[in-house]
């Protein structure tokens, strides 16, 4: 197997890690010719490999936290995907500011802590990858698309491990039920089956992240359309069909077709956040029923007059459907109110120690006699 890493001994240009006129229209207004554009590799407890500077291979890199503008609310730190400008001196390279993420692909992080993490950044295309075993899960795929939409790139679901099942009419149904207008595709990395759709969508420039539960066959299909074994692979557990941790890092690689691919862990927590208009896209049809509703604030849970609760009583919308819908409501709900309550906590601290550093001044100089203003 060839060294995962050993794109870091070769020298990429811009262009090839889609490096366009926009973005140097963005840095030619920056105007500052002591920093050189680079696009971020491999992102790891605060050390960041950058690919693409002039004249020389992968560099790893830190980066000042206080000089690196945040978007949207999310992260400063540096991702996977970002367009960042560093600064070199000798041996050190410091990252000093982040080029405006076009998109992105955001979850809450995982555990209590209410606060975003960019899983990787300037994606043009996610896909999301399943596989016909035990990780089937129509309510995933949901969370999977309403969290691609939020960030602006473009859902392809790509249905891996078909060779463990023939019935491909009811899975493409289902899925087509749950994410209408979205390209499904299904295939086997495992014995090339079908997986020239998968080829076709990494088009030259564009930026790819594969995104899913561990096991699900990411990184075997990244090694095959690297025509090489680039990523490690690991079976599936027997006794359930659950995944294990192959990939441990988000990482960015060109592939000989040109594209830029952006391999991710395994996720096994994808919370939402700030994913409102992803979830209404997800959606549309549960929204559009309920424009219909008596009342416009109905919860769809027992109101008088609510066409979503006339829609599953009919037929015409799947009760588990909404139930979904419903719960990432309520989850989206719930992030917000606990970050709206960290963001009170930090300001409150913040006053606390204004206050604090007052009075140790006034008692400073009242101990040395001066006189107050």
């Amino acid at each position: 197997m060839k060294d995962p890493a050993e794109q870091s001994h070769q020298q990429f240009h811009l262009a090839q890690l889609g490096w366009d006129k926009t973005r140097q229209a963005e840095v030619d207004q920056i105007a500052t010719p002591d920093l050189h554009p680079g696009r971020i590799g491999v992102a790891v407890r605060g050390r960041y490999q950058v690919l693409g500077l002039a004249g020389t291979r992968a560099q790893w890199a830190s980066c000042r936290k206080s000089v690196i503008p945040s978007d949207a609310g999310l992260s400063p730190f540096p991702a996977v995907g970002d367009w960042a400008l560093v600064r070199r001196d000798r041996d050190t390279v410091v990252i000093e500011r982040l080029l405006i993420r076009r998109s992105f692909f955001v979850r809450k992080t995982a555990g209590r802590v209410t606060q975003p993490q960019v899983i990787a950044a300037n994606v043009d295309r996610v896909l999301i990858v399943t596989a016909v075993d035990r990780d089937f899960n129509l309510r995933r795929i949901e969370r999977y698309l309403a969290t691609v939409w939020a960030g602006g790139a473009e859902p392809v679901i790509v249905m891996n491990k078909t060779d463990l099942s023939h019935d491909r009419v009811r899975l493409v149904g289902e899925l087509e039920n749950v994410a209408p207008g979205v390209r499904v595709i299904m295939c086997s990395a495992q014995d090339d089956h079908d997986l020239s759709q998968v080829v076709a969508l990494c088009e030259l420039g564009m930026t790819v992240a594969l995104v899913g539960s561990s096991g699900v066959g990411k990184s075997t299909i990244i090694n095959r359309l690297a025509g090489a074994e680039r990523q490690a692979t690991n079976p599936v557990r027997a006794r359930d069909h659950r995944g294990r941790h192959t990939t441990a890092r988000q990482e960015l690689m060109v592939m000989p077709s040109g594209a830029i691919l952006i391999d991710t862990a395994g996720l096994r927590e994808l919370g939402l956040w700030e994913a409102e208009e992803g979830v209404g896209r997800t959606f549309a049809d549960i929204e559009g029923m309920a424009q219909r509703c008596r009342f416009r604030d109905c919860r769809h849970t027992g109101e008088p007059g609510c066409a979503v609760e006339t829609a599953i009583r009919n037929g015409s919308l799947d009760q588990e459907r909404l139930d979904g819908y419903l719960r990432l409501q309520r989850e989206m709900e719930h992030t917000k109110l606990r970050a709206d309550a960290r963001a009170s906590s930090g300001s409150k601290k913040r006053w606390k120690e204004i206050a604090k550093s007052a009075r140790q001044l006034y008692r400073l100089r009242k101990d040395l006699g001066m006189k107050e203003k």
